[in-house]
């Protein structure tokens, strides 16, 4: 159950839950709920383990489960515990018979008490109309209007008597009365006799009504019967050794029946450590039962106690159903829960093996959680205290963790009294005893004996001497059982050569132990003897033992709580505080060596200095604040002595706390911190090295100590001060240190006096300067940018360069500096981007940035990585502060290559860069415009190397020199070179030289390697000009670019073979006839050179050329391939090839097969050729024509109208006899295109035609 308070503090209740997981259990409790064989069932578990949250939880989950819970809870008193524990310690049993029947007795008393406790918890928990019949009386509240009908009934009762006795009387008053009033009018009715007996009749029912209220009393509660005692009230819970259960078992029985419940849980009821009580019990259940059956019900009885509440098997004859209950919280997981408890544990700075380790010990829920809300609670109002805003979590838990598990021995403590008192107490004499043990060591170590053999006659003297009872005897012995070991011990090391640093470490040692708190002595090995032995002698002689202590359970808890430093000394400042008032509490304090405060407020201060002694300077009970600020104004010799114990005092114990508090006083004058900052450095050079290094204090203390530092240190004080750079180091690294705010006002007024009033020769600036400051990160407050002071300090910082030169704070000097309050800056805020891509040009382009340039310039190539790091690849300087930059010579090359790989535009001219090795990288990283100035700068001092070359190769732009000035002599040079770099692009390569127009006429005498696709480009642009040389030139070397080289220069080809007849080629004739670039005519006028035969099949030639060349140069090799393609030429064409084939008649007539009927119609049909070639063609043509009707369309086509029938079937026509016919018809039969033919006569032939559906034979 959770609370939360006004401050959002969490608290635990320390009753059960009803929350938890049921999981088994639930089918457990249901089982024994249904199985009426069960009546006496056990939940039984260690305390604290969560029997009764499993319990309510489970009657959470099932209200339609009816249960009375009867908690019997029992503790036992101080001087019970204390006695058992005594008895236990000491095993002594001292019991006699009359104790033993005391004791019965005792129980006997007790098993009465505790029925009654039962019946009483029963009574008051089952409802009053339940159990109307018992006459256990119980406190019942009746409502208003019971009481008022009550008294009604009375008043009538009392009215209706007298009216019936008095009537007589009454009637006489009535006639008295005024017959004129209201009231007599009333009365008069009453005065009927009729109404006298209405009167009787309500007389009658009231005494009705009060007989049977007082038989129903009597009938439940035995009114009469009780009478005589004390009122008719019972005491259950008199002081009667009889048994309740027995003397009033029909009582018992009749309110355990009328219960109305289905479980009643019997709670604590172990912890009286009596079993007779759970006999009653049982048989009150076996009888309960017994008469509930006839009603089909049935009464469980649930028993919440620990598992040894008997011994061995007994519990399972008892019990009819056990359910054991795991512990929630045990030895193994308290830890967890512990942390489960603290929801934010972080906040309290745990140290978390504590914990642990603690956790250990602890083995109870409700434990824990009170120990969390006591924690929460001391905690809190701890930290409320003044002066202790910083507690120590540790301490306090282990404060309320012993208070809750020794409440006793915490109430001695507070007392000044009990165990752990008189353990701190006794510290000096555990310290006394450490240091005698040691005296004796270091004794031994200082042996004169030098061996064994000197130790053993000793041994032997002693020895002698032991069997007497004298003092010789008795130191004798003495002797032999402690030095002589130890001796021997030593001499053993001795004669190992331990080296003599072990007497002085033992010195050391002792001279510590009076300053160790008892967690250490206790770890010198003595715990058993301190813990064990621990006793207390009061004035009286009476001895206190502690047993109550050392006997509890959780007594080694105590023993790890001390021996860890957890409960300490100084448990006081988590139980009280006190302050004291007054200059004599104070003088007290440091005589008592009691440390007040350090702000406890002195009444005279300088007169406690003058009292007090010089030597108790050194203590640390002196410190106050009243005291020391009086003492820095005491300039006299007098007190030099009590300053230099104080502060030699503070390095000794080195106590940060009281320096650190003091320096940040309030009101704290100019003249207490200079004076204290020179004193405490003097006699403590290192101070803030180690104060730094303890990182027990907060930054803005340290930044404290550092100002005091730079404000009133001398120059010889400072060095000595800074020794390893100590104070650089810390100024260097902190990123607000111009942040002045976190200091007092009163400081910062310090600081700005002294500033304004020495300006730049103020202490602090050159205190600064001195120490050459470079500050690694400013961070520069925007709330104090128009603060005057905050201005002064940043500008000085500037002008003085006591920055380091990294990116943030160069950026930081550009804007609040360089552009500082300017207008087109605070419009563009300058922009990071700005800043990390044009911040050379920015800082070279303000008017204020004089002494950042010389500190870049002192460190350009530190500035350059700078860049570098932080551009994030890209810099957009302007081109003349980029030219600037790579000018400097103390930037090196990588970087310089670097920063131009970022550059995110092109150079227009590098020519202004001293470094000509950086030209090289603006051409190969594309850093350079693709211009022409920037290919004639780089070409003027590297010639045409592989990285111009590659530049030029981009083709990022037609470049052009048209009008591109050149000294004639450079540009004859770059023609040369442009023409021989053949690496060069064609593209390129030719624009250059097309736009370099170079009209030299001087003959350029070619190589025999240029590319090809160069010389074409040469030929392109006349630069190879043709004439017989260069034509014999190209045909040599080049006969891949020919033909392009005579296409080019056709017509002055055709010149040269006109006037070198011998230079003619017919190959390169028939190339120029396949291109169909070249005109007809040109064409022509070359074939007329030729005499050879040239092929037109397969050739784009032009009609004009193929007839040129059928009728000048035909290859008859291609006689048929004409007849096969004749259909695909010109007619004109057309009109050759048939001359020829007329010319080549024979090998026509072998190739008709081939010839396309075209070309053999024009045969047939031509006038002009002879019959006989026609017959021969026809005759020919029946080789190959496979049906008739084909054969006599070629027939029609001689004009032959004797053979008209010749297609029809079944039919006979006549013929002239000829040669031509004879021979056609005789082709004909063999081709069986006719059936016969035969001669009539001597003039004619008759032909039969085919029959019907006759095949013919091919």
């Amino acid at each position: 159950m959770e609370s939360e308070n006004k401050e959002k503090y969490i608290f635990y209740d320390l009753t059960p839950t009803n929350d938890v997981s049921l999981d088994i259990y639930e089918d457990a409790i249901n089982f024994s709920l249904k199985n009426n064989k069960i009546l006496n069932a056990a939940i039984s578990g260690s305390y604290g383990s969560g029997k009764s949250s499993l319990l309510e939880s489970y009657r959470k989950k099932h209200p339609e489960k009816r249960f009375i819970h009867i908690s019997l809870t029992h503790f036992n008193s101080m001087e019970n515990e204390n006695n058992k524990i005594e008895k236990k310690a000491t095993g002594v049993n001292n019991n006699t018979r009359e104790e033993e029947n005391n004791e019965n007795k005792n129980n006997k008393s007790l098993v009465t008490m505790l029925e009654a406790k039962i019946l009483n918890q029963l009574i008051h928990q089952i409802s009053y109309e339940k159990i109307p019949q018992t006459y256990f009386k119980t406190k019942r509240k009746f409502t208003e209007k019971e009481l008022e009908n009550s008294t009604l009934q009375i008043l009538l009762f009392i009215i209706s008597f007298l009216y019936v006795i008095y009537f007589n009387k009454w009637y006489d008053f009535v006639l008295t009365l005024s017959d004129e009033t209201i009231l007599y009018s009333f009365f008069k009715i009453t005065t009927y006799s009729y109404f006298r007996l209405v009167g009787a009749s309500f007389l009658f029912y009231l005494l009705w009504e009060l007989i049977y209220k007082v038989l129903k009393i009597q009938k439940t509660k035995n009114f009469f019967k009780k009478l005589n005692i004390q009122g008719n009230e019972f005491e259950i819970a008199g002081d009667n050794d009889d048994s309740y259960f027995d003397k009033y078992l029909n009582e018992v029985m009749y309110l355990f029946e009328n219960s109305g419940v289905d479980v009643i849980v019997f709670e604590d009821i172990d912890r009286y450590e009596i079993s007779e009580i759970f006999e009653r019990l049982r048989e009150v259940n076996r009888l309960v039962n017994n008469k509930l059956k006839e009603e089909g019900k049935t009464l469980k009885f649930f028993y919440l106690l620990k598992d040894d509440i008997f011994i061995s098997k007994d519990r399972t004859k008892f019990f009819d159903f056990i359910i054991p209950v795991i512990p929630v919280v045990d030895g193994s997981n308290s830890y967890d829960k512990f942390i489960e408890l603290f929801k934010n544990i972080n906040q309290y700075n745990f140290d978390d093996s504590f914990l642990y380790n603690l956790s250990l010990y602890i083995d109870d829920m409700r434990l824990l959680k009170n120990i969390y809300n006591e924690f929460i609670i001391y905690y809190r109002k701890l930290n409320e205290i003044e002066d202790n805003s910083i507690v120590d979590s540790n301490k306090i838990l282990s404060i309320i963790v012993y208070k809750n598990l020794f409440p006793k021995d915490f109430s001695d403590l507070q007392l000044n009294q009990g165990f752990v008192y008189n353990l701190f107490f006794q510290k000096e004499k555990f310290i006394e005893e450490r240091i005698k043990e040691i005296d004796f060591q270091i004794a031994t170590l200082n042996e004169p004996l030098k061996n064994m053999q000197e130790l053993d006659i000793l041994y032997n003297y002693y020895s002698s001497h032991t069997s007497s009872y004298s003092e010789q005897g008795i130191k004798s012995k003495d002797w032999i059982d402690k030095e002589y070991p130890e001796r021997k011990k030593n001499l053993t090391e001795k004669e190992k050569k331990i080296p003599k640093k072990t007497i002085d470490e033992l010195e050391k040692k002792r001279k510590e132990l009076k300053n160790y708190p008892l967690k250490e002595i206790i770890a010198e090995g003595n715990m058993d003897n301190i813990f064990n032995n621990m006793i207390y002698e009061n004035e009286l002689g009476k001895i206190n033992k502690f047993e109550n202590v050392k006997g509890n359970p959780y007594f080694k808890l105590l023993k790890f709580l001390i021996r860890k430093g957890y409960l300490d000394e100084g448990y006081s400042l988590y139980m009280a505080y006190f302050y004291g008032k007054s200059d004599k509490n104070f003088l007290m304090g440091v005589l008592n060596k009691e440390k007040l405060e350090y702000d406890y407020k002195l009444d005279n201060p300088n007169l406690v200095i003058d009292r007090i002694n010089v030597t108790d300077f050194k203590e640390v009970e002196i410190l106050n604040f009243d005291l020391l600020s009086c003492l820095l104004k005491l300039n006299s010799d007098n007190y030099k002595d009590r300053k230099e114990n104080l502060f030699i005092q503070l390095k000794e114990t080195k106590n940060f706390d009281f320096i650190n508090s003091y320096l940040k006083l309030d009101n704290l004058e100019e003249i207490h911190r200079k004076n204290f900052t020179a004193l405490l450095y003097f006699y403590w050079e290192t101070f803030f090295l180690e104060v730094k290094n303890s990182k027990n204090l907060s930054e803005n203390d340290l930044y404290m100590f550092v100002m005091d530092i730079l404000q009133f240190s001398k120059k010889e004080d400072l060095e000595v001060i800074n020794k390893n750079n100590n104070i650089i180091e810390y100024i260097e690294n902190k990123k607000n240190f111009l942040n002045y705010t976190i200091l007092s006002k009163e400081y910062i007024d310090i600081l700005e006096n002294s500033i304004n009033i020495f300006l730049n020769n103020s202490i602090f600036f050159k205190n600064l300067k001195i120490l050459d400051i470079k500050l690694k990160e400013i961070e520069y407050i925007e709330e104090l940018d128009k603060a005057s002071l905050y201005r002064k300090i940043f500008i000085f910082v500037y002008k003085n360069s006591l920055y380091e030169l990294n990116f943030n704070n160069i950026a930081l000097m550009i804007r609040k500096i360089l552009y500082y309050l300017n207008e087109e800056a605070e419009k563009d805020k300058l922009s990071d981007e700005k800043l990390k891509e044009k911040n050379y040009t920015l800082i070279n382009k303000s008017n204020e940035s004089k002494q950042l340039q010389d500190y870049l310039e002192k460190h350009i190539d530190k500035y350059a990585e700078i860049i570098l790091e932080n551009c994030e690849g890209k810099i957009e300087e302007e081109e003349e502060f980029i030219i600037k930059f790579l000018n400097f010579e103390d930037i090196v090359d990588e970087k310089k290559q670097k920063y131009i790989e970022f550059l995110a535009n092109n150079i227009t001219d590098f020519s202004g860069i001293d470094d000509k090795n950086l030209w090289n990288i603006f051409l190969s990283k594309k850093k350079a415009e693709y211009s022409e100035k920037n290919i004639i700068t780089y070409f003027k001092e590297n010639g045409f190397n592989e990285i111009l070359i590659q530049f030029i190769n981009l083709k990022l732009k037609k470049l052009s020199y048209k009008e591109f000035n050149f000294e004639e002599e450079d540009k004859s040079t770059f023609f040369i070179e442009v023409l021989k770099c053949y690496e060069l692009d064609n593209e390129v390569y030719e624009n250059i030289l097309e736009t370099l127009e170079y009209n030299n006429e001087a003959e350029i005498t070619f190589p025999e390697n240029i590319p090809e696709e160069k010389v074409d480009i040469l030929t392109k642009l006349s630069i190879i000009k043709i004439n017989p040389d260069n034509l014999k030139f190209i045909r040599s070397y080049y006969k891949n670019n020919l033909n392009n080289f005579i296409k080019l220069n056709l017509e002055n080809y055709i010149k040269i073979i006109d006037i070198y007849n011998n230079l003619f080629s017919p190959e390169e004739l028939l190339a120029i006839l396949s291109d169909e670039e070249i005109d007809v005519d040109s064409k022509l006028k070359l074939l007329s050179f030729s005499n050879q035969k040239i092929k037109i099949m397969n050739k784009d030639y032009p009609a004009k050329v193929q007839n040129y060349i059928l009728e000048n140069n035909y290859d008859s090799s291609e006689f048929l391939e004409l007849i096969e393609n004749f259909n695909n030429f010109e007619e004109k064409t057309q009109e050759i090839i048939f001359d020829i084939i007329k010319n080549n008649i024979n090998n026509f007539y072998s190739n008709l097969d081939k010839a396309p009927s075209s070309l053999i119609n024009k045969f047939l049909k031509n006038k002009e050729i002879d019959n006989e070639i026609k017959l021969t063609i026809l005759i020919n043509l029946l080789n190959f024509i496979k049906e008739i009707e084909t054969f006599y369309k070629y027939l029609k086509l001689v004009n032959s109208k004797d053979y008209k029938d010749l297609v029809k079937r079944n039919t006979n026509f006549n013929i002239n006899i000829n040669e031509f016919n004879l021979q056609l018809l005789q082709k004909l039969k063999e081709k069986g295109f006719i059936e016969s033919f035969s001669q009539i006569n001597e003039s004619i032939y008759e032909v039969i035609t085919i029959k019907d559906k006759e095949k013919f034979i091919d």
